[in-house]
């Protein structure tokens, strides 16, 4: 589950980079003290037909399985109080998309944006490239592009995975595709294809071996507790049993799974 705190203060908002234009406002946690969210502001046509939000929660929860970083998460709730003190725009912005309870996630000091032309040497030095990939090939994300946005933040050697609205688009055909070895995901868009590929096949066949360890263990009841907000926040929910059959098959068939990934990579 995800705590839910309430916005006391508009600070700021991300102009590019970002399809929602989310915003930063400061909300105060358990312990009391002040914290910056970036909060994106889905309307409410992408939350109820795209399921953007239990989207977004659902695979930051998966990813805290592979040991992958996600800024902080949270719902963010907006009350009258707070809206009252927004620029007209902003508030009439949310009115209009009734956006009073969102998806928001921890501002970072001191990341950078991971660009189009990151040097190979910087990615030779950038704890689980691999690992990333193959998650995201997991979940079937779409949006993390080499030649436009990646939607990953860089600290010194660290990666924090973030935007997840266009991942678990997932049906039984998915389990086809692992048990027949025909991956059906554009995984050549995918912002370390390029540089995972230009490999040798000797250092390939070392690659996800932390993912295949940690996809062995994954817990994949551990979506229960995260689906049952979600639907008591009124928030719909992707085909919740496909889902979990689909991950419960892959982790049975972790060997088949990184062979599949590796195979695609050569």
């Amino acid at each position: 589950m995800l705590p839910i705190y309430e916005a006391i203060s508009y600070d700021n908002r991300i102009t590019k980079g970002g399809r929602t234009r989310p915003i930063i406002v400061t909300i105060k946690n358990e312990e009391g003290k002040l914290k910056q969210f970036v909060v994106k502001l889905y309307n409410k046509r992408e939350v109820r037909e795209n399921l953007t939000v239990a989207r977004d929660v659902l695979t930051v929860a998966l990813a805290d399985e592979f040991d992958l970083l996600s800024p902080f998460p949270a719902y963010i709730s907006f009350t009258n109080a707070f809206l009252q003190t927004l620029p007209s725009e902003l508030q009439a912005e949310i009115k209009e998309k009734e956006a009073y309870l969102n998806f928001g996630c921890e501002y970072i000091e001191g990341v950078i944006n991971f660009g189009k032309n990151i040097a190979k040497s910087t990615l030779e030095g950038l704890t689980g490239v691999d690992t990333v990939f193959a998650f995201d090939n997991l979940v079937r994300n779409f949006d993390r592009r080499y030649n436009e946005k990646t939607n990953l933040l860089l600290d010194n050697h660290d990666i924090y995975l973030i935007d997840h609205e266009f991942c678990l688009e997932i049906d039984l055909n998915h389990i086809e595709d692992v048990e027949t070895m025909n991956w059906n995901y554009y995984y050549q868009n995918h912002v370390f294809y390029p540089f995972l590929s230009s490999h040798s096949k000797q250092t390939i066949a070392n690659y996800f071996y932390d993912f295949e360890e940690l996809l062995k263990r994954l817990n994949v009841n551990k979506l229960n507790s995260y689906v049952n907000q979600l639907e008591d926040l009124d928030f719909p929910v992707p085909d919740v049993e496909i889902l979990k059959r689909y991950l419960e098959y892959t982790k049975k068939n972790s060997y088949k799974f990184v062979t599949l990934l590796k195979g695609i990579l050569q």
